[in-house]
Order: structure tokens, then C-alpha cells, then sequence
């Protein structure tokens, strides 16, 4: 790959938020740490940032994984609340999602299943709990986003793993580093194991 020039610091851009494309469930947040700029979500998991150019960043050339993107933050006001993204060649453009003080989570709680797979997902009074073929995991749930909620192992073996989580209507899809969006639909029928201890 090219090698990355250095870039005046004073002329980075940093981006905070939620983005999705208004045409796929991939979500992405953003955010600073330590004064750098990192990404989650989006099937890639979390990757630190480099600065190549006013506004434009891409993983450094030393990450574990040779991610080849690219995202591209607005830099016209017109333009706020849009980044653009180049994923090995494919071109996405990310809205972003409005913020929500809404962070009660019994409206999306209950019990959803993937149609396709033998994994089901748990969700109620700030717990998500994940139960597949090999064995279940628990999760603190939080509001990030309008209808984005993020999911994190309680877990003291595995503190690092997350989802972001969009949830619409009865349509529950799930994103980290290994899943870039796996659906579940809710079972209305359903009485969960969380609910009752």
C-alpha cells in the first residue's frame, strides 16, 4: 500500500456520532479517545484512525488487519452530518443519526430470533443476552442514537466485545468486527429467561 504522509495535526478533522446509509443496516459510530480519531461498527469492528489529509482519514499502516477503506468527513456546512466511506472500492454515504435522551429500553425490549439461524437475542431493563449454539453471553444495553443502541459484554474475559444494534419496528440487526448485520424478527409470543429472573 501507499505510504501515509504525515499531517499538521492542527488540520484534522474529528467526527462524534452515529452514521448509517439510508440503504443498508450497517451502522457506524464515531467518536475521539486520547485525541485520536476512532470508528466501531460497520462489520469492521473498532479501528484508530489516521489523518492523511484535511478531513480525510484511514486506518494506519501498522493495523493487525490490512483494512483497505477510507472516510471522507464533510468539510462544507451544507454538508454537516455526512461522512463517506470507501470500503475496498464501494462508495457509501453515512447520515447522521439524531440523538435521542430517550434511554429507556422497554420499548424495544423482548425476545427476537433470527429466521435463518439458531440464535436468539434477549432485551430487557438495560440487559441484552445473546444465546446460540455455543452458549449465551450478557450485555449492558445502551441508547446511542436515534434507534441505535450499543451492546457490551459484562463480561470480565471479554470486556472489548460490542455490537451496535439497530432496532426498527419488530427488526432487530446486530454489527461488530464479525457480524455486519445479522437480523433477527421479534417474537411476539415469547416470555424470556430475563424477564422472569
Amino acid at each position: 500500500p501507499p505510504k501515509l504522509a504525515r499531517v499538521d495535526q492542527s488540520r484534522r478533522t474529528s467526527v462524534w456520532g452515529v452514521f448509517r446509509p439510508p440503504t443498508t443496516g450497517r451502522v457506524w459510530q464515531f467518536y475521539t479517545r486520547e485525541d485520536r480519531q476512532y470508528v466501531y461498527g460497520g462489520g469492521v469492528g473498532e479501528l484508530a484512525l489516521t489523518c492523511v489529509e484535511r478531513g480525510v482519514f484511514r486506518p494506519p499502516e501498522e493495523a493487525s488487519l490490512p483494512f483497505q477503506c477510507r472516510f471522507e468527513f464533510a468539510q462544507q456546512t451544507s454538508d454537516a452530518g455526512r461522512v463517506r466511506v470507501i470500503d475496498y472500492g464501494e462508495l457509501d454515504v453515512l447520515l447522521r443519526l439524531p440523538a435521542t435522551a430517550d434511554t429507556d429500553c422497554q420499548r424495544v425490549a423482548g425476545l427476537y430470533r433470527s429466521p435463518a439461524l439458531p440464535f436468539e437475542v434477549e432485551i430487557t431493563d438495560g440487559r441484552m443476552r445473546t444465546s446460540g449454539p455455543f452458549g449465551q453471553s450478557m450485555y449492558r444495553f445502551e441508547s446511542v442514537a436515534e434507534g441505535v443502541w450499543c451492546a457490551t459484554s459484562t463480561d470480565s474475559a471479554t470486556p472489548f466485545l460490542r455490537f451496535l444494534v439497530k432496532i426498527d419496528g419488530g427488526e432487530l440487526c446486530l454489527s461488530n468486527q464479525s457480524t455486519r448485520g445479522l437480523r433477527l424478527k421479534r417474537d411476539s409470543s415469547a416470555r424470556g429467561a430475563l424477564a422472569d429472573g
